[in-house]
């Protein structure tokens, strides 16, 4: 079993009930759905610097390999921001 840290964070009232019947309605504690988007978030973040790094090194992109890459992304279901 991982390690846990227990944290005390504060949560507008409003968006923490969407998170309590998010969580209830997909059958997992309020944690562990929080601890899903950080991952997620942290991912996503991670994948945004190495596309910056990467284009540090070679350049922008360009619109069509965006729009390649974009196509990429709704075939196996990640969505639009």
């Amino acid at each position: 079993m991982a390690t846990v840290t227990k944290k005390s964070h504060s949560f507008d009232a409003e968006l923490y009930d969407q998170i309590e019947d998010v969580a209830k309605a997909e059958g997992v504690t309020p944690s562990a759905l929080l601890a899903e988007g950080a991952r997620m978030v942290l991912l996503i973040r991670s994948g945004l610097q190495g596309v910056a790094t990467w284009e540090a090194a070679n350049s922008a992109l360009t619109p069509e390999e965006l729009a390649a890459a974009d196509r990429e992304l709704d075939a196996i279901g990640v969505p639009a921001e």
